[in-house]
């Protein structure tokens, strides 16, 4: 005998009898919401809500072994180190990449697809893993969106803290520059790689606590200097998505061309070597300097903010104010101290 209980769809909101739905995770659903809201996922076979499905798996796969794996170490190579994730709007069937790459795949709440990111590279065997990488995701037919980017690292494990300084003030006044090289967005409106907040002042002032002023920093800049605390890396978030091979390669020489040429520079002398593109192109070299020259946007005129090539006498290095303020509490506890060892006097009126 059939079941005369409707129940409300959860998806159009309509009555339906019980027989007639379809239950998925506590609702019910009929024939046509069960079309265009549940989907099967191909990990475990469950039938689960659209809402659910990132990356072509549902959340449960997400979080397993299987959806997400590390990178593999790669062997030593001349040449400076750096390491690389690609973000993508859709991967369908990734997973059989696993053992086929260096590049490991990992969840990411901010896009639709999943983002694969490579062990530390190094040299021309590093530019043929990417190339190798985006071959597989090309033939995959992965694909990326607006909402998704590049992020590079720059290996900074032999620096010192005042050739760090040298590539964080070098990166601050040039920062201009490369957001031209990007797209609108990601130069302007993206919340995950933000214009600086920081002026070039700031980094001359914090001479003596620079890795922690670091620390203190918005990984979501154009550049994240936070990342040196976990990572011992400069993390450039700045470029759109992209599964190019060459436009990552090229993306990843220019900055390793830039950082080896500043980092070893005063910083007075950066302030007047890094004035312009024209001086960008002469560190690059004339073949990325050619590459970046198509793709560069005007930029606007803006107001710039004042640089100092010594503090000025209005600000105080922030080693001054942490010795007054000690000072200050010690000539306060000597006061409280005093005033806890006057005898009470009792006043008569």
């Amino acid at each position: 005998m059939p079941n005369s209980t409707t129940v409300l769809c959860r998806g159009c909101g309509q009555r339906t009898p019980i027989d007639n739905l379809t239950y998925c995770q506590c609702f019910y659903y009929c024939p046509e919401c069960a079309r265009s809201e549940l989907y099967s996922c191909p990990g475990c076979l469950r039938t689960v809500n659209r809402l659910d499905m990132h990356a072509g798996l549902c959340s449960r796969c997400r979080t397993s072994e299987v959806a997400t794996w590390d990178s593999t170490p790669m062997a030593n190579d001349p040449g400076q180190c750096f390491g690389v994730e690609l973000e993508t709007s859709s991967c369908n069937g990734y997973r059989s990449l696993r053992g086929n790459t260096c590049f490991g795949a990992k969840y990411d709440g901010s896009i639709s697809g999943m983002e694969f990111v490579s062990p530390i590279l190094q040299g021309v065997s590093g530019f043929n893993e990417i190339t190798a990488f985006c071959k597989e995701a090309n033939a995959r037919g992965f694909t990326v969106d607006g909402d998704c980017g590049l992020h590079i690292h720059i290996d900074m494990r032999d620096t010192t803290t005042n050739q760090r300084r040298a590539i964080a003030y070098a990166y601050c006044i040039t920062y201009p520059i490369w957001a031209s090289f990007v797209n609108q967005y990601r130069a302007h409106d993206c919340r995950y790689c933000t214009t600086p907040s920081y002026s070039a002042s700031d980094i001359v002032l914090h001479e003596y606590n620079f890795n922690g002023w670091c620390e203190r920093r918005n990984r979501y800049e154009f550049v994240n200097l936070a990342a040196y605390s976990k990572h011992q890396t400069f993390e450039i978030r700045g470029y759109q998505g992209t599964l190019n091979p060459v436009e990552i390669i090229n993306w990843i020489k220019a900055h390793l061309k830039f950082v080896e040429f500043v980092k070893d520079i005063p910083l007075p002398e950066l302030l007047g070597l890094l004035t312009s593109w024209k001086a960008l192109k002469k560190i690059i070299g004339p073949d990325l300097a050619r590459y970046y020259g198509r793709k560069k946007r005007p930029e606007p005129a803006r107001e710039s903010r004042p640089v100092y090539d010594t503090p000025p006498p209005f600000m105080m290095p922030e080693s001054w104010v942490r010795q007054r303020s000690e000072a200050f509490r010690h000539v306060g506890e000597q006061i409280a101290r005093a005033w806890r060892q006057t005898p009470d006097i009792n006043l008569t009126f």
